[in-house]
């Protein structure tokens, strides 16, 4: 519930709840927040990015030519693909896209384009790194 609400940037939860961090730190550190980062949300006209396979959104941060995707799903999750469109928003050509949590490599079709699996009513943070 945490990223469902994250996804629309509502904090739902004060304090130091860890589900909480877990979801807000990664964009935190990342930059979310700060005057040099560009928020793309999926309730904006024309977002700049596409999300696929699941009942969810995302919520995308852009900042000195990388990004992080919060993806949130609302039912059953599954395979996803996440596709940016990288030039509209700034982010270099030079990106692969990996799990923000772990920092592994995720398969990638083509590119700006991120595919995973998203556990059910559960979230994915991907980032978009240069090499």
């Amino acid at each position: 519930m945490v990223a469902g609400a994250a996804v629309h940037e509502i904090r739902a939860w004060g304090g130091s709840s860890r589900l909480a961090d877990e979801v807000w730190g990664p964009l935190h550190r990342f930059g979310y927040g700060r005057l040099d980062a560009r928020v793309h949300r999926y309730w904006d006209p024309s977002p700049p990015f596409r999300l696929s396979g699941i009942d969810g959104e995302a919520l995308v941060v852009v900042r000195d030519g990388e990004a992080i995707a919060l993806v949130a799903a609302f039912g059953e999750g599954g395979s996803t693909a996440l596709a940016l469109d990288g030039r509209a928003m700034g982010v270099d050509d030079s990106v692969s896209c990996r799990d923000a949590v772990t920092g592994r490599r995720l398969r990638s079709a083509a590119r700006f384009r991120c595919d995973f699996l998203t556990p059910d009513h559960g979230y994915r943070l991907i980032a978009f790194e240069r090499e």
